[in-house]
Parts: structure tokens; sequence; C-alpha cells
């Protein structure tokens, strides 16, 4: 019984049960909330086991950071030969066009100076810079 004097439904084992939205339909019991890990109650093995466990996860993060890093860099270090292959095509354009248009205003103004930016996007990125001259005012 509940202290306001009611009875609270039973499932068949006894065990207080909570009425969904349709009245007198039972639902599963609810069981006490607690944490799966009481960290205030590890051992000096659990304690070592938790700090092995968060090593691995720390060197696991780096290891994919690193991964990163290096793709990133291959990247980097194959762009002057994919400007070269563009050289003089129209794709060229749309590539540093896409690139300005992901960049922000100040990085857009340093691909405007690249040497193999196209005079057409080097034209557009002023326009935007003089775009958000003129929105500002």
């Amino acid at each position: 019984m509940s202290s306001a004097g009611t009875e609270k439904p039973c499932d068949e084992r006894g065990v207080e049960t909570v009425n969904t939205l349709r009245e007198g339909v039972p639902t599963m019991p609810r069981k006490s909330r607690h944490a799966v890990i009481d960290y205030t109650r590890l051992t000096d093995k659990q304690k070592r086991l938790k700090e092995n466990a968060e090593r691995l996860t720390a060197q696991i993060a780096l290891d994919q950071h690193q991964i990163y890093v290096d793709a990133k860099n291959a990247l980097f270090e194959t762009l002057e030969s994919v400007l070269d292959e563009l050289a003089d095509k129209p794709e060229m354009v749309e590539f540093f066009r896409l690139f300005s248009k992901h960049a922000t205003l100040a990085n857009a103004k340093k691909i405007a100076a690249h040497p193999d930016c196209p005079k057409i996007v080097a034209d557009e990125i002023q326009q935007r810079i003089e775009e958000s001259k003129s929105g500002r005012k």
C-alpha cells in the first residue's frame, strides 16, 4: 500500500506497476535507477582496470587523430600536382570556386592571391569582399 492509503496495481508477482495512458493496463514494473558503476566503491583492481581503459581510449583517440592528420597532409602534398593537372582546364575555375565558397573572407582573399587562381574566381572573391564591406555600413 502507498502512503496515501490506496493500493497501487501489481503484476502477478506482487510488484507494483504503473498504468499507461489507457487506464487499467499495467506496464513493466519500475526499477530503482542507480548508476551501473558506482565509482565510489571501486576496489584497487577495479580502479587499475578503469585507468587502463581510460588510457586505451585516449590512445585510440590519438591514433585516429593521427590518421586524420596524415590523410590531411597527404591531400595537401598532392594539391600542387592536382593544380598542375587542372591548369588551363575549365575544372580549374570550379576547383577554386569551391574552395573560395567554403572559405572565410580572410582565407578567400588568400585563395585569390594564389598564382593559379583564375581571374574570374579572384574577381568573384573581390566582389564578395566589397559586398561584405557595404553590408557593414
